[in-house]
């Protein structure tokens, strides 16, 4: 079998499992949202699931061969579980699997992030990466940030004291009292409990804000070309040389109850990218197309989170104050459409090729998060 495991098709011990299931608990733990400034969102948990399979598989780097083994399991685990989530919440067999190469891509990214934060576990560059990586769709209080940053450092350190058949049997254990003990953040004047509610919200890259009564006849046709700013801020966002150009239509139709908004949305862009091989800048048309849904009847604490429906469709964004943001899907959807594994017409990509249980044969073998980069 190519490549990794993480479409159900290798059996993984027992501890393998429970080691993820710790994982995702303690991603779930409250606190985090209603206090510590991640965002309630799909989102935000994966990336708390990805902050601590990091600090698990750190660790695990550390150990050596076996260790990385071990997180090269969990990180198959890992994906199956975003496959299979994907699936049973009704994603379509086709765009599942590039869904999953994304997250893949952006959970090393994530590692790449924190590895490069945490240097002699120096505060200032961790909270950097926290804020680009954990905090991408509000923005935290700095107080915020620096809770989280020392959280991350503390488990770094008990991390230390795993032996390798602790983490292979899933008897490890993380500090949630660290987390709730740390639960009022001290403001200018007095101890205040922040929410997510009480954080702005971020800025998207592209925004387009549209305002309900602008819908004239029912229906809206709207072009967005992207500017020099947005384009250089998606470039930063999505690791790009050079997003050359963007352009969108979004046609905006009144749902027949008049109780929100549908968007037929269609977009190409001309992108700059690596390649994976060679290295060379590579130039890539993007093109994309997706619908979604608005709606004045949701507000946005009324979605439950990491509740799966496998028979419903994906629920309608907000529409707040008689308005509604359409940069912030048309951006992921762009994101969704970028080659994951960009390649130049010189590159011989079968020397990345790698099948299940073989190691790579590079100057980077012994590291455990090396054959991420090798996902295809």
């Amino acid at each position: 079998m190519e490549i990794l495991a993480f479409l159900g098709f290798k059996k993984f011990d027992d501890g393998i499992y429970r080691l993820y299931n710790q994982i995702v608990a303690q991603a779930r733990i409250a606190e985090f949202y209603t206090i510590h400034g991640v965002a309630d969102t799909v989102n935000g948990r994966f990336d708390l699931v990805a902050l601590h399979a990091y600090i698990v598989m750190r660790r695990l780097k550390n150990i050596g061969e076996e260790g990385g083994q071990v997180s090269q399991d969990l990180f198959d685990i890992m994906f199956a579980d975003m496959d299979r989530n994907m699936r049973e919440m009704g994603v379509g067999d086709l765009r599942v699997g590039k869904k999953v190469k994304a997250l893949a891509k952006s959970f090393y990214g994530r590692i790449k992030a924190y590895d490069d934060g945490i240097v002699e576990f120096e505060d200032a560059m961790l909270t950097e990466s926290l804020k680009r990586n954990l905090y991408h769709e509000k923005v935290p209080t700095d107080a915020q940030v620096q809770t989280m940053a020392d959280y991350v450092l503390q488990e770094i350190k008990l991390s230390n004291n795993w032996n390798i058949e602790q983490i292979k049997n899933g008897s490890i254990s993380f500090s949630p009292a660290l987390v709730k003990c740390l639960g009022s953040v001290v403001t200018n004047e007095t101890d205040q409990k922040i929410t997510n509610e009480d954080a702005p919200l971020a800025t998207p890259e592209i925004s387009r804000i549209v305002k309900i009564d602008e819908i004239k006849s029912n229906h809206l046709d709207l072009d967005i070309g992207a500017t020099v700013d947005e384009r250089q801020a998606l470039a930063e966002r999505f690791d790009l040389i050079e997003l050359k150009n963007f352009s969108a239509h979004l046609l905006c139709t009144i749902s027949p109850k008049n109780t929100g908004v549908h968007i037929d949305a269609s977009f190409s862009a001309n992108v700059i990218q690596r390649c994976v091989v060679t290295l060379e800048p590579v130039l890539v048309v993007v093109t994309g197309s997706y619908q979604c849904d608005y709606s004045v009847e949701i507000e946005p604490g009324d979605v439950e989170i990491i509740k799966f429906d496998s028979a419903a469709e994906d629920p309608p964004e907000p529409i707040i104050d008689g308005a509604f943001d359409a940069g912030i899907i048309l951006t992921e959807q762009f994101g969704l459409e970028l080659e994951t594994f960009p390649r130049s017409s010189n590159a011989d990509f079968n020397e990345l090729k790698l099948a299940a249980g073989d190691k790579l044969e590079t100057a980077e073998s012994d590291n455990p998060f090396a054959v991420l980069k090798k996902l295809k």
